[in-house]
């Protein structure tokens, strides 16, 4: 791992890869370039200096100059496979984090998924583990969902099981092995669940609170077509016990409920995006005892906006609307005073893209929030993906300066999921091409990425 200083930047770059790290050279970034002047033979302008490689992208601001974000590592599992989307879900927590890869398989794009986990050591991180399915088959999508708290891991596989009704596994870091410390613990499959439910799509865990989205669930009488519902469980280890069902207010006019759930504490909040002419909603839950109340049902301004992504954190909540205004998409921030849910504030990027999709991820902790453009042109690359970061003070979010891919490549769709802890940021790159023995050679289509940034 190398520090190289550029005309007082600063660049950590750590590609852990296959093959290690990744390490530039001084000489790659020591002449400047740009308005006018010309790289060398050989070279070109990256971020302002002349480069042999992409190892120039300077530290991303969060927000000013008081916290920089830097690229702390590049991860790719130890056996890169075309198609298998490494990053379509990523979840961080202290020194863990896992990344589903829900393709991956011998059969290309349509595998039956696994999770990888890996472990910070020092300042590096290395991968600990590989997780499947006991029973996988193809097309299960096993890793599109993670949730993650302490030493219990959360898997969703919402094409897996009897009538690929969706099953959630849960998987526990016993210690008792260096090499596989981590042992399923529990396979979750409600009884009421039927052909396509999709149970699983979408976890969310907060200590021994557990919530499955199931977003083609027809309602407790199969009288609404692919309303949605979300499962609430409680337990530890191998023990979880159903204790609620929520459906939205009006299953009729709602679909999708439970693509996207959020959870913090005793609050819960359920996404039902919502397609066609019907819009979407974010629902609030509060719990007393063991009963979940729903507190406010939440929208936004366009009739056909993908509103639903949430995120969650305390009295704070963010929900994403990727297709308001042309794709160009939205964020909206709502804060709960005294029991009630008001709009705090509308947020877009500072140059907004039609198509962009911004919004399509959000990650919140504290007063700073990452919002996913995962289709956003960056450098001229376009579906690179870019991600937004904002902070708050008072009442106001102020955008700060985008966290960006070092190795960025047309159609990478970084930004595709997003995980922050309030001290690392893990961003997902699903359609990132790299091989795994070099971040410049993108011939291993769609097998997809991860980074991680540390403040």
């Amino acid at each position: 791992m190398t520090r190289i200083s550029s005309a007082g930047i600063q660049v950590l770059v750590c590609l852990a890869a296959l093959a290690g790290c990744y390490e530039p050279k001084l000489e790659d970034c020591t002449l400047s370039c740009g308005a006018g002047d010309a790289c060398p033979s050989g070279q070109h302008c990256d971020h302002g200096f002349c480069s042999l490689s992409k190892a120039c992208s300077p530290s991303m601001s969060a927000g000013g100059s008081s916290g920089s974000i830097q690229v702390a590592a590049y991860l790719k599992p130890e056996m890169v496979t075309s198609f298998a989307q490494f990053g379509s879900a990523v979840v961080i927590d202290g020194d863990t984090l896992a990344v589903g890869a829900p393709y991956e398989g011998l059969n290309e794009g349509n595998g039956p998924g696994a999770v990888y986990v890996f472990a910070r050591q020092g300042a590096g991180w290395s991968q600990q583990q590989r997780l499947a399915a006991s029973a996988a088959q193809d097309g299960d999508l096993f890793g599109i969902a993670l949730a993650l708290s302490g030493d219990t891991l959360i898997v969703g596989a919402p094409k897996a099981g009897p009538e690929h009704a969706g099953t959630v596994h849960v998987f526990a870091n016993t210690g008792t092995s260096m090499s596989t410390p981590w042992v399923e613990q529990a396979l979750l499959q409600p009884p009421n669940l039927e052909s396509g439910d999709l149970f699983g799509d979408g976890v969310a865990l907060s200590a021994d609170t557990l919530v499955v989205g199931a977003p083609n669930d027809d309602g407790v009488d199969n009288a609404a077509f692919d309303s949605g519902a979300a499962y609430v469980f409680t337990g530890s280890g191998s023990t979880w016990t159903q204790t609620d069902y929520l459906e939205p207010e009006q299953p009729g006019t709602t679909i999708d409920f439970g693509v996207y759930v959020g959870l913090s504490g005793n609050t819960l909040a359920v996404g039902a995006p919502g397609y066609t002419a019907k819009p979407g909603l974010a629902d609030v839950f509060a719990r007393s005892g063991e009963t979940w109340m729903r507190q406010a049902e939440l929208s936004g301004t366009a009739a056909v906006e993908n509103f639903g992504s949430v995120a969650l954190d305390g009295d704070t909540l963010v929900v994403g609307a990727s297709y308001e205004d042309s794709g160009r998409g939205a964020a909206y921030v709502f804060a709960r005073s005294n029991g009630v849910w008001i709009q705090q504030a509308h947020l877009t990027a500072s140059t907004p893209e039609a198509g962009a999709w911004f919004g399509t991820a959000v990650s919140l902790r504290g007063d700073t929030l990452f919002v996913g453009s995962h289709r956003e042109t960056y450098m001229g690359l376009p579906f690179c993906g870019v991600v937004h970061t904002f902070r708050r003070t008072g009442s106001s979010w102020i955008e700060g300066a985008p966290v960006v891919s070092p190795n960025p490549s047309a159609g990478d769709r970084f930004g595709v999921s997003l995980s922050y802890d309030g001290h690392v940021l893990a961003v997902g790159a699903a359609f990132e091409g790299g091989n795994g023995t070099s971040p410049l050679d993108d011939s291993a289509l769609q097998a997809g990425a991860a980074y991680v940034w540390t403040p």
